[in-house]
């Protein structure tokens, strides 16, 4: 239903299927800019918003930020926040969306050292509707993390 709303809200922003990683296992995925929702304002946010059908009721979520060569943690970590942010305050706008049940992954696509991934395990993490995610690390390339 989540994704639904959007859609009709957002539909303009709806773009193709990124080359950057693969959507596998995914019902139904629909991949929106961010970019586009904002038209280019200033603002620390994600690139993208993945929703897909988790289970007949409940929507699945990926927030999306990708980087070349990016080893600024704390950076990333606030673009996904932004992205989480925004989310939040579209499901509270509408009372249709607000108690219905989904899921997310905050998920960093790039190539990131050792040392790097043994802070995103502890540290990085994203709140949305006060459930907090740790942020997961994707390669160019690679698949999402699932969802369940």
């Amino acid at each position: 239903m989540i994704k639904a709303i959007f859609h009709d809200k957002h539909g303009r922003c709806l773009i193709s299927k990124p080359p950057e990683y693969k959507l596998e296992n995914i019902t139904n995925p629909e991949v929106y800019s961010v970019d586009c929702l904002f038209q280019w304002k200033g603002g620390t946010r994600c690139d993208e918003f993945v929703f897909f059908d988790l289970n007949q009721n409940q929507t699945g979520l990926y927030l999306i930020e990708r980087k070349k060569n990016s080893q600024d943690i704390e950076k990333v970590r606030q673009q996904l926040q932004g992205g989480a942010d925004f989310i939040e305050g579209f499901l509270k706008k509408d009372p249709a969306t607000y108690d219905q049940p989904f899921n997310f992954i905050p998920v960093w696509i790039s190539k990131i050292k050792p040392t790097q991934r043994s802070i995103l395990k502890k540290d990085a993490k994203i709140s949305l509707k006060g459930r907090k995610k740790l942020i997961r690390q994707v390669k160019k390339g690679g698949a999402l993390p699932k969802i369940v």
